[in-house]
């Protein structure tokens, strides 16, 4: 979505999500982007067009236990398309 990446996830009511980011592939390191994530959660962060960008998901109990973790998603920054301006008479 223009406004950034729009990230859903689901967990259980007693479970702490924690959300992970890479930017730039192997290459790059995993920051926690968000500790007690919500879902939805919108990374508004910009990056250069074609930048790869991955997240992850680790849920952990509210006592801090580790449990599962997600899939990691990798998506590429698209490049800025901005609407031509249109002319109303």
């Amino acid at each position: 979505m223009p406004a950034g990446r729009h990230l859903a996830f689901s967990k259980e009511r007693s479970e702490v999500a924690h959300l992970f980011r890479r930017v730039g592939g192997a290459a790059g390191t995993w920051t926690r982007l968000a500790a007690n994530a919500r879902s939805p959660y919108l990374d508004a962060e910009v990056f250069a067009a074609d930048t790869p960008v991955e997240y992850y998901v680790q849920l952990a109990t509210r006592f801090g236990d580790e449990e599962a973790r997600s899939r990691i998603v990798a998506v590429r920054q698209p490049a800025v398309y901005q609407v031509p301006h249109a002319s109303c008479y």
